[in-house]
């Protein structure tokens, strides 16, 4: 299993083995107050070598505050079948979205979405939280 691609986004759907992004790209959010939630969606997408189509996956997501401290894990359990017309020797897209609103952001900062495979981080996936400026009277 490899990862083919990880992203912040605005909004995420998936049609027909397709990843429907809107305002991909998520690298700031902005804040009222803290702490404030994580109100984005994770598009990733996995690809599957054939042979290992049939198994059970594992992916954890585990995000991280500025200090490094665990805020959050999501464990991502899931099997594919090949589609049909899917050639045999190509690797299957798997398209995952997952809602991050559960996870709070305690304070401003850099936070991180580490996407591991096999207990290997695979990716990172960085956010900076900030304060709203407020607007001059």
């Amino acid at each position: 299993m490899k990862l083919d691609m990880a992203m912040l986004c605005d909004a995420v759907s998936i049609r027909e083995g397709l990843l429907h992004i809107l305002g991909g790209g998520i690298t700031r959010i902005w804040a009222e107050q803290f702490p404030t939630a994580i109100n984005a969606t994770l598009a990733l997408r996995m690809l599957i070598e054939p042979e290992h189509a049939g198994e059970s996956h594992m992916v954890k997501l585990l995000v991280q505050g500025p200090d490094g401290e665990e805020l959050g894990t999501f464990n991502l359990d899931f099997g594919v079948n090949p589609g049909d017309g899917q050639n045999p020797i190509d690797p299957v897209p798997v398209p995952l979205a997952i809602p991050m609103g559960q996870v709070a952001l305690p304070a401003e900062g850099r936070y991180s979405i580490e996407v591991m495979i096999n207990d290997e981080i695979a990716q990172s996936v960085w956010l900076e939280a900030a304060l709203r400026p407020q607007a001059a009277s």
